[in-house]
C-alpha cells in the first residue's frame, strides 16, 4: 500500500513529525484554555458536549448556559481547532509510518496495518472538518437538525478512529520497547562470550613461552597483558557494535 507522504524523504518525515508534534502540544494546550469558559452544568465537558449534542434542544441550552462571551469563545476555538486538525492528523500519520522502521522483525502484515493506520489519521482529520463546518452553522444560527446529525457522528467518527490509531502506536511501541529489551539482555551477554575465545589465545600463547624457553614469570607478565587487553577490546567491541542495536 502506498502511504501518504512516500514523496517526502524519511529525514524530512522526521522534522515534519517533530515539529507538527510540538505544533498540536501548543495547539491542545491552547485549547484547553479556551475551553474553561465553557464547562458548564449544561455542557460539563464543554466544547465535546457540543459536538456531541444530538438536538437542536441540547444546543439551545449550551448556547444559553455559555452566553454571548461563551460564543465567542467557541467560534475562536472552531478557527484554531482547524490548524489543530491539520497538525495532529499528519504527526499520527507519520508516527504509524515512522515506527514500523524500528520493530524488530517488521513483517509485511505489520507494515501493511502501520500505512493503513497512517490513512486512517487523515481520515480523522477530514471527519474532524466535516464536524467543525457543522458547529459553525450552527453558531450561526442555522435551525437544521442535520447539523446537529453531522456534527454528533462525525465527532464519534473521529474520536473513534484516533483511539484506534492509538491503540495501534502503543503496540508498536510495546514491541519496540520489549526488542530493545531482548536486545539488551542479549549485548549484555555477548562479553561473557567473547571471552570464552581469549583462554584458548593465552593456552597457546604461553606455549609459545615455553618453546622459546622464556621464563614462567615473564610469561605470566605478557599473558596478564595480553588477556586484559583482550578482555576490554572484546568488551568494548561487543558493546559498542552496531547491530547490538
Amino acid at each position: 500500500m502506498r502511504t501518504p507522504f512516500v514523496f517526502i524523504r524519511v529525514e524530512h518525515q522526521r522534522r515534519l513529525f517533530f515539529t507538527c508534534l510540538i505544533f498540536s502540544l501548543l495547539m491542545l494546550f491552547l485549547l484547553q484554555f479556551l475551553d474553561r469558559p465553557l464547562r458548564t452544568e449544561v455542557a460539563p465537558w464543554g466544547m465535546v458536549s457540543f459536538q456531541l449534542a444530538g438536538t437542536m434542544e441540547e444546543s439551545r441550552a449550551i448556547f444559553g448556559s455559555w452566553g454571548t462571551s461563551g460564543k465567542v469563545h467557541a467560534a475562536l476555538s472552531l478557527g484554531l481547532d482547524f490548524l489543530f486538525l491539520v497538525s495532529y492528523s499528519i504527526t499520527f500519520s507519520l508516527a504509524c509510518m515512522l515506527w514500523n522502521g524500528g520493530v524488530p522483525g517488521t513483517s509485511s502484515v505489520i507494515r501493511f496495518f502501520g500505512d493503513v493506520f497512517a490513512w486512517i489519521s487523515l481520515l480523522a482529520g477530514a471527519f474532524d472538518g466535516l464536524e467543525n463546518l457543522a458547529l459553525i452553522q450552527l453558531l450561526l444560527g442555522s435551525e437544521l437538525t442535520v447539523w446537529n446529525g453531522m456534527s454528533r457522528w462525525s465527532a464519534l467518527a473521529k474520536f473513534g478512529l484516533l483511539l484506534s490509531v492509538m491503540g495501534w502506536l502503543m503496540y508498536i511501541w510495546t514491541r519496540r520497547f520489549s526488542g530493545r529489551g531482548r536486545r539488551l539482555r542479549i549485548r549484555r551477554r555477548n562479553p561473557i562470550n567473547a571471552l570464552r575465545g581469549i583462554f584458548p589465545i593465552i593456552a597457546r600463547f604461553m606455549q609459545g613461552c615455553s618453546k622459546r624457553e622464556k621464563s614462567f614469570q615473564e610469561g605470566i607478565q605478557v599473558t596478564r597483558k595480553v588477556s586484559a587487553f583482550l578482555t576490554l577490546h572484546a568488551f568494548m567491541s561487543s558493546f559498542w557494535s552496531p547491530s547490538s542495536y
